[in-house]
Formats: C-alpha cells, sequence, structure tokens
C-alpha cells in the first residue's frame, strides 16, 4: 500500500511538472506571436512565462523570457528598462558559457543602445557580437550583426564603409544554413538604399528591384512597404516628383494597415521634405508634424534629428524666425552629439581593436593547435602510426580542396560583383555625358533668342549637332550593351529630334528606311550619325520649298568587308558640278572630314532629286 502510494506520488508530480513545461512553452509561443502583432497584450504571456520558468527553476527558459521581456520594453521605446533585462539574460547566459546566445543578445543590446544615440557603445555591441559569431561559426548571427554595424554606418553618412558590410553580411548569409529569403531581401533593400544616397541609381535600382522581387513572392508587405519607400526617395533623387509622392504614400498606406507605427514616420518625413521643396508649405508642415509626434514618443535620436531639420527649413518658408532657428539649434546639438567624423573615427578605432584581438586570438590558438599536434605526432610515431599519417595527409589534402574551391567561388563572386559595378560605372558615366550635352544644347537654345536670323540658322545647326551626340550617349546608358547601339533604333530617335527641330510634318516630308540591325561601335556611330545628321537638315531645308511635299530615303546594308549607306529625297536636287570637297559650308566641310575619319569613298548623284552614296571602308561592329 505503501509503495502504491510512492508511485502515485511519483505519477502526480511528474504529470504535473510536464503540464507546467507545456504552459511555459505555450506562453513563450503567445509571447513571441503577441510582440508582432498585439504588443500590449504580449506582456501577460511573458509575464508568466517568467514566473513559470522561476517555479520550474529552468535558467535557460528564464534568460529567454528576460529577453523577450527586454524586447517588449524596448518595442514600446522605454530604453532603459530594456537594457536592464537584456543585462539580466546576460548574466544567466554567461554563467552557462552560451556564447550563440550572447552573441544575439549583444546584438539585441546594441540596437537598444542605438536607438538612444549611444553610437560608441552600439558598435562595441556589435562587434562583440561579429567576434563572438566568427569564433562559434555563427554565420547567420555574423550576418545580422555586419548589417546592423551597416545600418549605423548609413546613420553617419559613411556609405562607402556601409556598402563593405552589406556585402560582408550577404558573404555570411551565402554560408549558412539558417538564412531565409527574407534575410536576402533586407540586405538588399540596404544595399539599394545606401547607393541610391550615392546617387548610383543603376545599382540602386537592381537592388531595389531584387528586394522588392523576394518580398512580393514571399508575400512580406512590410518589406514592401519598406522597399516603397526606398523607390519613392530614388525617384525623388531622379526630380520624378509625382512618382516619389506615390509610393511614399503608398508606403505609408501599407505600413499603417499592417500596424506597423514604428516605420511610419521615416515615411511621412520623406513625403514632407518633397512636398516642402516642391511648394506645398502647408501639405508639408500637416506631415511633418504627425510624423515628430510619432518619432518623438519613439525616441529615435538619429530620426529626431533629421525632423528637427526639416521642421526648421518649413519654419524658415513660413518666415517664422524663432521657431526656425529653435528647430535649427536643436539640430545642430543633436546632429553634434551623434554623428560626424570624429564618431566614425571612433567606430574605427573600435572595430580596429577588435580585429586586432581577433587576429592575436587566432595566433595563439594556432600556436597552441601546432603544440597539440606536435605532441600527438609523437605519439603516434612511438605507436608506430604510419597509417595514420596518411590518413591525416589525405585529410589534409581534401581541406586544402575545399578551401581552394571556397576561395574560388569567392574571387568569382568579387569579380562578377566588379564586373557589374564597372558596367554600372560605365552607365552613369554615359548618362552624364548626355546630361551634359543637353545642357550645351539648351545654352545654345537660349543663346539663339539673342542673335540675328543668320546666326539663328547657325546656332541650330549647332544645337542639332549636340542632340546627335547625346542621343547615342542616351541609347547607350539605357542598352545592355555598352559597347554600341543598334544604329536603325537610334535614326529612328535621331530623325524625330530633327523634323521637330525644323517644325516638319512627317506627312508632308515622308522617311523611309532600309537599315539592317547593325550593333555599331561608338566611334562608328558618332561620325556616322553627325553624317547623316547634317544630310537629314540639308533636305528638310532646302530640298522642299514652298511646302513642297517629297520622300527622303535612307538606306545602310553591310556588304562584305564594307559598310554601303544611300541617302536619297526626291526634292529639287543638289546643282549640277556641286564639289563636297570644296564646298564653303561648314556642314558641307564636317560631313567631308568624318567621311575622311571612315575612309569612305563619297559620290554624288542628280536624278529625280538627290542621291548620296558613301562606301565605308573604316568600320566597328559591337560585339
Amino acid at each position: 500500500m505503501r509503495l502504491l502510494s510512492i508511485l502515485m506520488l511519483f505519477v502526480c508530480s511528474h504529470w504535473a511538472t510536464s503540464q507546467n513545461d507545456q504552459n511555459l512553452a505555450k506562453h513563450f509561443e503567445c509571447g513571441n506571436t503577441l510582440l508582432n502583432q498585439q504588443i500590449d497584450s504580449a506582456i501577460n504571456c511573458i509575464n508568466k512565462a517568467i514566473y513559470l520558468s522561476k517555479e520550474l527553476g529552468n535558467k535557460d527558459k528564464l534568460a529567454g523570457a528576460y529577453e523577450l521581456k527586454a524586447l517588449w520594453f524596448y518595442k514600446r521605446s522605454s530604453y532603459d528598462t530594456s537594457l536592464l533585462f537584456y543585462d539580466s539574460a546576460f548574466v544567466i547566459y554567461k554563467n552557462s558559457g552560451d556564447e550563440k546566445r550572447i552573441s544575439n543578445l549583444f546584438s539585441s543590446k546594441a540596437l537598444v543602445l542605438e536607438k538612444k544615440g549611444l553610437v560608441e557603445e552600439a558598435i562595441e555591441y556589435f562587434q562583440m557580437s561579429v567576434s563572438l559569431a566568427e569564433k562559434n561559426k555563427d554565420n547567420y548571427q555574423a550576418a545580422r550583426s555586419n548589417s546592423n554595424i551597416a545600418n549605423l554606418y548609413v546613420r553617419l553618412k559613411a556609405y562607402e564603409e556601409a556598402i563593405k558590410r552589406y556585402r560582408s553580411s550577404l558573404f555570411f548569409f551565402s554560408n549558412s544554413d539558417a538564412v531565409l529569403p527574407s534575410d536576402l531581401a533586407g540586405t538588399y533593400l540596404a544595399l539599394g538604399t545606401t547607393f541610391k544616397n550615392l546617387d548610383h541609381f543603376d545599382s540602386s535600382r537592381y537592388y531595389l528591384k531584387r528586394a522588392s522581387q523576394v518580398f512580393e513572392k514571399e508575400s512580406i508587405p512590410l518589406g514592401i512597404a519598406f522597399a516603397f519607400n526606398n523607390l519613392g526617395n530614388l525617384f525623388e533623387r531622379q526630380s520624378l516628383v509625382d512618382s516619389a509622392i506615390y509610393y511614399y504614400k503608398l508606403s505609408i498606406s501599407i505600413k499603417t494597415e499592417m500596424g506597423f507605427r514604428r516605420g511610419i514616420p521615416s515615411s511621412l518625413k520623406n513625403l514632407g521634405s518633397l512636398l516642402r521643396k516642391t511648394g506645398s508649405i502647408s501639405q508639408a508642415q500637416n506631415y511633418l508634424n504627425e510624423g515628430f509626434e510619432m518619432v518623438l514618443a519613439d525616441k529615435d535620436s538619429f530620426l529626431i534629428r533629421d525632423f528637427y531639420y526639416e521642421l526648421a527649413e518649413i519654419h524658415a518658408d513660413l518666415r517664422n524666425q524663432e521657431k526656425a532657428i529653435e528647430f535649427y539649434q536643436k539640430f545642430i546639438e543633436l546632429d553634434g552629439r551623434i554623428s560626424g567624423q570624429e564618431k566614425i573615427a571612433a567606430i574605427s578605432e573600435v572595430e580596429g581593436k577588435y580585429n586586432k584581438a581577433r587576429d592575436e586570438q587566432m595566433i595563439t590558438e594556432l600556436k597552441l593547435e601546432a603544440a597539440r599536434r606536435f605532441n600527438e605526432r609523437n605519439q603516434m610515431l612511438f605507436a608506430g602510426g604510419i597509417l595514420i599519417l596518411l590518413i591525416a595527409f589525405l585529410l589534409a589534402q581534401r581541406i586544402q580542396r575545399n578551401k581552394a574551391s571556397r576561395v574560388l567561388k569567392i574571387k568569382n563572386e568579387a569579380i562578377s560583383t566588379a564586373l557589374f559595378e564597372k558596367e554600372i560605372l560605365l552607365k552613369e558615366i554615359h548618362h552624364r555625358v548626355k546630361n551634359n550635352l543637353q545642357t550645351i544644347s539648351s545654352l545654345l537654345n537660349l543663346q539663339s533668342r539673342y542673335v540675328g536670323e543668320e546666326a539663328k540658322d547657325a546656332v541650330t545647326e549647332g544645337k542639332n549637332r549636340v542632340k546627335t551626340m547625346a542621343l547615342i550617349h542616351q541609347k547607350l546608358y539605357q542598352s545592355d550593351n555598352l559597347k554600341g547601339i543598334v544604329f536603325s533604333e537610334y535614326l529612328q530617335g535621331l530623325v524625330d529630334i530633327l523634323f521637330r527641330s525644323y517644325g516638319v510634318n512627317q506627312e508632308r516630308i515622308r522617311l523611309k528606311t532600309d537599315i539592317e540591325p547593325l550593333n555599331l561601335d561608338v566611334d562608328t556611330a558618332i561620325p556616322l550619325g553627325l553624317i547623316l545628321n547634317e544630310l537629314i537638315c540639308n533636305s528638310l531645308k532646302y530640298a522642299f520649298p514652298n511646302g513642297q511635299e517629297g520622300e527622303i530615303k535612307i538606306t545602310l546594308k553591310q556588304t562584305g568587308q564594307k559598310l554601303n549607306m544611300i541617302m536619297m529625297d526626291s526634292g529639287v536636287g543638289i546643282p549640277q558640278g556641286f564639289d563636297l570637297k570644296n564646298a564653303k559650308s561648314f556642314g558641307m566641310k564636317l560631313i567631308h572630314t568624318l567621311a575622311e575619319k571612315l575612309e569612305a569613298s563619297i559620290k554624288i548623284e542628280h536624278s529625280e532629286g538627290t542621291r548620296i552614296l558613301f562606301e565605308i571602308n573604316k568600320y566597328q561592329l559591337a560585339s
């Protein structure tokens, strides 16, 4: 009977413990879930988890519950209380020697310190997190901590350093089994944002597009909202105001619908800033005031600083000098505390310290490893372990091959990245050349208003020549092939420009083309384009007087090793005996000079208008 009672007591005790374990797991799951959905309700589950962890003496679960409570206070912007609970969890992890959990905790604590504007302390904890993650081969945590360091660099406007860190993050993610598509998308989004801040628009579009595609595929609306916010800023930087406003509002709408209050102020600030710049002061002030109230509640030092500046600008526009000065002073004071070169220098110093410490630790470990292997080798030699040495040699060979494979993979990724960035740089160069040529064209257009009719024609001709070259650079940066352009597409754009320039109706003077789809090198396309520019201009100006109707036809074909081009019109024709080489006009001399550059022979025929044949010997097709 006594034995039966003991057994019953044991069963009941075991059942109660099992029930408590199940309840603890439920409250953990409840707290985790509600933190992202109903933050006010989450605290009940978290407190219950803390109580049950203490009752069961489960230190590991207690530390986890403290982390949940720290996160709860962080989301409510109670940063000091959040730090206290992270420290409580740290004590438990330290006693148990759980370095992986400590690495995660350091990263979370650093985010709280960053919100408080304590930049040096934040970077110290981020770097400790990276060091522990690398030591324990936790690639996933190393990637996350590198991303957080990069985010801090972005806030300090040290964009080049940020890009290096984001790329480190992508490397660690690519070597982690725990990585999720959303992790990669978040890093793509961050890279797109950073390249945007450097005005590298093509790179920015590339990474933002990759991020959006992943977020849409994985059905992550909040990620889409962040991508839209950055697309809005990208369009703003490109002066596409309507598109920027559209994406800012779309981002705000998604964040509001999702209940993501913390993400709304940045979009409100962007939208308010843009509206202020476009002169919509009243609307801008409403958006900025709304966002400012929200960000004060969140206590985000960096974002508060940005709002101070925007509100100062708004009040300056409204001629409210006292308010403007007040906000400018607050901006300067806060900016001096949380940013600047001295902060970047401090971060570099901290990183240098950890890199040095890591290198010294690695050297010590290598020495210890070498000593251990030496002893083991002596023991194996003493035992006659020739076979073991052979196995060790084969294993070393395998490790070396794997290492070489990893190095090759990294190098290939670096080469691919370098090639992509080189292509982006070339596109940017063509884009800027095109913009500069357009500026010259605009200046010529302005100049034409202040000269006589004869000079005005010369200025118009010069403007058309500039546009001819600008169009080639435009086609280049819009194309995937940076070495050349499809000449048939270019010619259509050139004709449209010239017909508009001379106010010619294309129904009165019709254009026909017979152009092979040749991809011409830039050094061939530019002189050929300028030649056609002069010929088409001459036809439009002189071949069809008094509103006469007619036709212009252009043919371009490759025959053997030569390029044959024919330009003909059905107009009044060039006078008999016309000599292009000795012509006095600048345009004809330009045609002759460009033809010599292309080693082209020229033949003029007078039959029902004018027919000019070019046989080009020196030309280059783009690969």
